[in-house]
């Protein structure tokens, strides 16, 4: 196996392992075992696109995550990573009284 194969094996491994925890905090997120707030935390969220975390929810697909993002005036094609603080706070604050008021 030369360097280059080598390297190439271990990013596609480093890929699967990453879309593996995605998926894991996506079907958390969905069954409610963990919240947004903590999923904002972890560090294999910080490359998705806001769109994709907040459409993970229960009963919250692409358009209503999108109107979400309207509503707080934040691109649904923005990675969590570029996430200000005003901005996490304003989707945390939306997800909990969108949960509270479904409840």
């Amino acid at each position: 196996m030369t360097a280059r194969e080598a390297q190439r094996s271990a990013a596609l491994e480093e890929a699967n392992r990453v879309r593996g925890e995605r998926a894991a905090v996506k079907r958390r997120v969905f069954n409610q075992t963990m919240s947004i707030e903590e999923a904002l935390a972890l560090e294999c969220v910080q490359r998705m696109t806001l769109l994709q975390l907040l459409s993970a929810q229960r009963r919250w697909g692409r358009l209503t995550a999108k109107y979400a993002c309207t509503r707080l005036q934040v691109s649904p094609a923005k990675c969590v990573e570029e996430l200000t603080d005003r901005q996490r706070l304003s989707v945390i604050a939306a997800c909990k009284s969108t949960t509270r008021s479904a409840a």
